[in-house]
């Protein structure tokens, strides 16, 4: 679609409310043409595709990477959230914070063979 212009009395043109409202209604930063309204709305809907596993999945991996470096003195890490969630696929557990991955083999940097 081309760009709609800014009217000369400070509003601009919202596409999915189809009015005219307030610049200070908008985004600050690259020129949209969506409302905060509906930017927030279209955020929430990438997020609930994203699903819940994922954040798990992602949490799970940063107490597994600050348990490396902080408990076992490991700067390096050789798991991935795909190697996590493989491992619980493996393990037959559907993912969540409550668990944690840790190494069996503490001496060894984790990795998928040795969480």
């Amino acid at each position: 679609m081309a760009p709609i212009p800014d009217s000369p009395c400070g509003l601009r043109f919202c596409r999915d409310c189809n009015e005219f409202k307030p610049i200070g209604e908008f985004p600050k930063g690259k020129r949209r043409y969506q409302c905060r309204k509906h930017v927030e709305e279209r955020c929430k809907q990438w997020r609930r595709r994203a699903g819940v596993s994922k954040n798990v999945l992602a949490k799970v991996w940063h107490a597994a990477y600050m348990d490396a470096r902080a408990v076992f003195q490991r700067k390096v890490t050789k798991l991935s959230q795909a190697d996590v969630a493989k491992v619980f696929a493996e393990k037959g557990v559907e993912p969540s914070a409550e668990f944690r991955a840790v190494p069996v083999n503490p001496d060894e940097p984790i990795s998928p063979e040795n969480a």
